[in-house]
């Protein structure tokens, strides 16, 4: 299935000492020879160093002449893995094992469509590489890259609702903000990537105000309701409920305040309402309206 824009494949790409991951969305197959190619161009500009060794399964993209020519121009030795035995190239395997579990974990959370897979995959590698590893000492593999500490301060939940400011001219009576969804982060973007729930594109903000405990894409059918119904207004001089009787002023003797610490019911001036004390003292009390407890199910397959 086709994902936003039209990628329908992805190649992932792990470093075998220090397990960052990179992962690229693909339109088609043929396009695994461009992103090769341009993986190792950023590794010689960014990082001053040189790929010696790449280690592939047996996919007919990868052994493609090509890739095979690009790999020999490099003078880079390509390993190959025998059919049926992924153990072979293990350290890619169980990452894509990890990356799918993720990925599959933030579509259901986020309530998303299959649709959205690709968001979810580009954002479950940009997790993954900030957790710490017990085969890295307890670093983060984004750590061992860059040498640096990383800020957590701009994590969010993938899917929450997301509010963007109009930074455009618009009408004076019009809406200060937009209401989007979150996708991620995209390489090379200071902000966070939005999905407008109104014109349905994809662009990137950082002036935004998020709430992350509401995800639109959740289905009714995936949120569970509790409501606890209170009264909207208890009069002090009314009965509550006919289960309820109203207790009026009255002096404690002392036989009673040796028996124990008293009921809520048996405190003078106060009317007991299901979860909440109303006093005599008030001529009208507003409640707050009924409380409502959702608890998300998971969803489909991916």
């Amino acid at each position: 299935m086709a994902d936003l824009n039209g990628a329908r494949f992805f190649v992932t790409i792990v470093d075998d000492y220090i397990r960052n991951t990179w992962t690229q969305l693909l339109l088609n197959k043929t396009q695994v020879y461009t992103a090769i190619a341009q993986f190792f161009s950023m590794v010689k500009t960014q990082f001053k160093t040189k790929i010696c060794v790449v280690r592939t399964n047996n996919d007919t993209e990868f052994i493609q002449s090509v890739c095979l020519d690009l790999f020999g121009y490099k003078g880079i030795l390509h390993q190959r893995s025998i059919v049926k035995t992924p153990q072979r190239n293990r350290i890619v395997e169980r990452k894509y094992r990890h990356l799918l579990d993720t990925a599959r974990a933030l579509r259901f959370q986020a309530g998303f469509p299959k649709q959205f897979w690709g968001e979810c995959f580009l954002t479950a590698t940009h997790i993954i590489n900030k957790l710490p590893m017990a085969i890295l000492c307890w670093q983060t593999p984004f750590e061992r890259l860059y040498g640096f500490a990383l800020d957590l301060a701009d994590l969010r939940a993938i899917g929450c609702l997301f509010y963007a400011t109009n930074v455009g001219e618009i009408d004076k009576f019009e809406p200060r903000a937009k209401r989007c969804v979150f996708l991620g982060y995209t390489f090379g973007f200071k902000g966070y990537k939005l999905y407008n729930l109104e014109t349905k594109r994809v662009f990137h903000s950082k002036y935004v105000l998020f709430q992350e405990h509401v995800f639109p894409f959740k289905a009714p059918s995936q949120l569970i309701s509790t409501t606890v119904s209170v009264p909207s207004f208890v009069w002090p001089h009314s009965e509550v409920s006919s289960d309820t009787p109203r207790h009026h002023h009255s002096s404690a003797s002392p036989a009673s305040m040796k028996s124990g610490p008293a009921s809520i019911s048996s405190i003078p001036g106060i009317v007991e309402a299901g979860s909440l004390l109303v006093s005599d003292s008030f001529s009208l009390l507003p409640l707050l309206p009924p409380l409502e407890i959702c608890s998300g199910s998971p969803g489909g397959l991916l």
